[in-house]
């Protein structure tokens, strides 16, 4: 069951704290509320509310997350400050031989 109102209104639960808060107290009152029809009512009162929260837990951090960029010193920055420290000394070995 997959309609652009139960989308939006599953949206609005992951993204704003009150209506969640809401819909946890009162789950047919708040989808109601939201103007869904009663099929998409019994199917959100039947949701896993655990999962709900930490979903919307998961969202909520990565928004806080969005726009902030983390720099890698090129592809060997994924393999961790070790390898990467001993891949950099060597590729900056080699660039002064090259050089000269």
């Amino acid at each position: 069951m997959s309609s652009p109102g139960i989308e939006a209104f599953l949206a609005r639960l992951y993204t704003d704290d009150a209506a969640l808060a809401a819909f946890l107290a009162a789950p047919g009152a708040a989808a109601a509320a939201a103007g869904l029809d009663a099929a998409e009512i019994a199917a959100l009162a039947a949701i896993d509310r655990n999962g709900l929260v930490m979903a919307a837990r998961s969202f909520g951090a990565k928004r806080g997350r969005a726009g902030r960029h983390v720099p890698r010193a090129g592809w060997y920055g994924l393999l961790g400050p070790p390898i990467a420290k001993i891949v950099g000394k060597s590729k900056r070995l080699f660039m002064r031989r090259g050089s000269t």
